[in-house]
């Protein structure tokens, strides 16, 4: 597998395009709402205080670890959250999908539209073999969502990592390309 070549990729509603330094007070909007960032490691209260997570998407990006687009409908032209790639591994072929999505625009579909797309594209045009993720085991709608996509669990990482002072367990998901093949 070469160095990933990703770009803009277009769905049926939506512009999937990179992470840009102007998109912080969307950033801002989706990581201080509390119950969306209930299963997240990370909030945000302050819209300074999302700089720390631009920079994260800038190094991730420039370093070649992962890569991150604005979900952004394509009518409105407005940002509805952001989903990518982590732990990118050309070596291994294979990079761990991660996504979020403004209360007001969850459960339409829109994740699952943008989630088809990057895996059709990692899969076929980037060369990755493998996709994984890794849900909180109480985060129902993600898990739904990832085994609606293919992915299969591959077992329970228990007292993996604390989260807002108390320990919790971590579902791994896996897709491979030859199961989404078939």
């Amino acid at each position: 597998m070469n160095k990933p070549n990703f770009r803009s990729i277009q769905t049926e509603r939506l512009n999937l395009r990179t992470v840009q330094d102007s998109d912080q007070s969307l950033v801002f909007q989706g990581l201080s709402d509390r119950d969306l960032t209930r299963f997240m490691l990370i909030h945000y209260s302050t819209l300074e205080a999302t700089s720390e997570q631009m920079e994260y998407y800038r190094k991730q990006i420039s370093s070649g670890s992962g890569f991150y687009w604005v979900m952004e409908d394509r009518m409105e032209q407005t940002g509805l959250g952001v989903i990518g790639f982590n732990n990118l591994s050309i070596i291994h072929e294979r990079a761990e999908i991660g996504f979020w999505i403004l209360s007001n625009h969850q459960r339409k579909g829109y994740v699952q539209e943008a989630a088809e797309a990057l895996i059709r594209n990692a899969f076929i045009e980037q060369g990755f073999l493998r996709i994984e993720a890794s849900v909180e085991t109480g985060n129902a709608a993600s898990r739904a969502l990832l085994l609606s996509l293919g992915f299969r669990s591959e077992g329970v990482l228990r007292s993996y990592e604390w989260n807002r002072g108390n320990r919790i367990d971590l579902e791994w998901l896996g897709l491979v390309k030859a199961d989404w093949l078939k």
